[in-house]
Order: C-alpha cells, then sequence, then structure tokens
C-alpha cells in the first residue's frame, strides 16, 4: 500500500484534489468563491487541489454536500490495492438462464426472498438521504 511519507503527497490525495478541481470547475466556482462557503483561504482550496494538503473526511463531506455528490465522486479514480487479491467472477451467462435452471424449492424461494430484502433495503436507504 502506498503511504505517504511526510510532506510529499501521497497519489490519493492528488487524485482527491484533481477531482476537487474539475468539479469546482464544472459549478463554474473559482477558488474564492469554494473557499467562502468552506470557511478558509482560497489559498487552502488550491492546496487541497494540488493534494499539498490533505481534506478532512469532514470538510470532505461538506464539500460533497456543496456539489451535491456522493464522497466516493471524490475516490472514483483511485486504484483499489486489494483488486488483486479478488477478482469477481465473470458473468457469462444472463441471470434469467441461471434462475431457470435452479430446481423449484426452498432455495429458489430463499432467493427470491433475499432478493425482495435486498431491494426494499436499498430503497430504505435511497429515502434516508
Amino acid at each position: 500500500m502506498n503511504t505517504a511519507k511526510k510532506g510529499k503527497a501521497s497519489e490519493i490525495d492528488i487524485e482527491v484534489g484533481k477531482r476537487l478541481r474539475e468539479i469546482r470547475e464544472q459549478y463554474k466556482f473559482t477558488l474564492e468563491d469554494l473557499g467562502h462557503l468552506l470557511g478558509i483561504t482560497w489559498q487552502q482550496v488550491q492546496k487541497y487541489e494540488k493534494g499539498v494538503n490533505r481534506i478532512s473526511s469532514s470538510r470532505l463531506n461538506t464539500i460533497s454536500k456543496i456539489f451535491k455528490v456522493q464522497m466516493e465522486y471524490f475516490f472514483s479514480e483511485v486504484e483499489n490495492p486489494f483488486d488483486r487479491y479478488y477478482q469477481a467472477p465473470k458473468k457469462t451467462e444472463p441471470i434469467e438462464q441461471l434462475w431457470a435452471k435452479l430446481p423449484d424449492g426452498i432455495i429458489k424461494n430463499s432467493l427470491y426472498s433475499l432478493v425482495e430484502t435486498l431491494i426494499h433495503l436499498k430503497i430504505s436507504k435511497t429515502e434516508i438521504r
């Protein structure tokens, strides 16, 4: 894993800063505009964008709300070092064909109930936001 040395920006800090700059420019905010909303100087915003200073999680949360994005937006281009240990199985058959191969009975009913529950949880989670 990449750990930044003191005084040197990590790859993640640089990537988060790039994403911050991209979205700030998409919204046509100046450094001063964003700094004012965050209660910091434009120089501090610039340091965030360059990856010189790290953005705290609470500040990143505030920035996410300003730009109406999930915090994950800032990490979407960051490589996950654990990906090399796990490869998701490739889906070679459509779900409908796989479902048809299952015998009717308790397993099929249980899977159906599980999917319904997961859908309900996803809907409930979305409604909370």
